[in-house]
């Protein structure tokens, strides 16, 4: 059963790797950064020491405040960012830029994966690969740097002494951390496939050196 199984998928698997390394690491840098569209960029968590935890937690369109009790989930509120409830106007600004970022970076990949595939053929002029793949890498580095820089600056309108994207605080009896969420680290490894796909062949150019099957 199991060798009936893999002689199926495998003329499918062939084929998969037959697109070679370049394009299924731009291809799945693709995927991750367009799923980091979904997730939240940045979160904050404020701490009793006693089991009391609230973290609250900023996405594309909505912010998330979570309780717990004791150690115990007791409930989620989601929030839009439009709504009458929500204030932090300098927050929302600055996630909303930072995602837009991710937006271009996820066209970009697009490009890039399309032009890739089209230079198996020869059907594209030789520098449209690289040139897509560096302007890519530099939106890459806008989306994990830019929200680094603009969401500390903004964090004042959360009431707490936030200093940088990541870190940690006490004050008032509560105990506070902060960080990048999900979304923040998917777009780093997107960016890090893009700079190994531009960087290997770079490389690989200079004479003497290995070439790694494409």
């Amino acid at each position: 059963m199991t060798t009936s199984v893999f002689s199926q998928v495998r003329p499918y698997a062939g084929r998969i790797t037959a697109l070679g390394w370049p394009l299924l690491s731009t291809l799945l840098a693709l995927i991750l950064a367009a799923i980091a569209l979904t997730q939240p960029i940045w979160a904050l968590e404020q701490s009793d020491g006693l089991g009391g935890l609230t973290r609250w937690t900023y996405a594309w369109s909505t912010f998330d405040e979570e309780e717990y009790g004791n150690g115990v989930w007791d409930q989620t509120t989601t929030r839009s960012y439009f709504g009458p409830s929500f204030t932090q106007y300098r927050m929302r600004d600055a996630i909303g830029t930072a995602y837009l970022v991710g937006i271009f970076f996820v066209v970009l990949l697009l490009v890039l994966v399309i032009l890739e595939f089209l230079a198996r053929a020869r059907k594209v002029p030789t520098n449209a690969v690289p040139v897509t793949n560096i302007v890519a890498m530099g939106l890459g580095f806008v989306a994990l740097g830019l929200p680094a820089l603009s969401i500390p600056a903004a964090a004042g309108d959360v009431g707490v002494v936030v200093s940088g994207f990541f870190g940690s605080a006490a004050a008032g009896g509560f105990a506070y951390s902060w960080g990048a969420g999900f979304s923040w680290w998917l777009w780093l490894v997107a960016t890090i496939l893009t700079l190994v796909v531009f960087v290997v062949p770079l490389v690989q150019s200079r004479p003497g050196r290995p070439v790694l099957p494409r």
